[in-house]
């Protein structure tokens, strides 16, 4: 698996790559994906995350104000 990470001025964006993947990943892993990259972010960060959206592919998004946090 690889972590791909993108931030810009408003959005910080997480997405995964199944590198030796030959078909779609299960729904239960892209949640647990998710699951895992918020909490790691709210451990971190020592306070709430929330995402502004989901997106199933290719990426998770969250708010722009806590990509400041010093975990990043």
């Amino acid at each position: 698996m690889k972590i791909l990470v993108e931030l810009d001025e408003e959005e910080f964006t997480v997405g995964f790559r199944w590198l030796l993947a030959v078909d779609d990943e299960p729904s239960s892993l892209t949640d647990y994906c998710f699951s895992w990259m918020r909490s790691l972010a709210r451990h971190g960060s020592g306070s709430a995350v929330n995402p502004l959206r989901a997106e199933i592919c290719p990426a998770t998004l969250e708010r722009a104000p806590d990509r400041a946090q010093p975990w990043l």
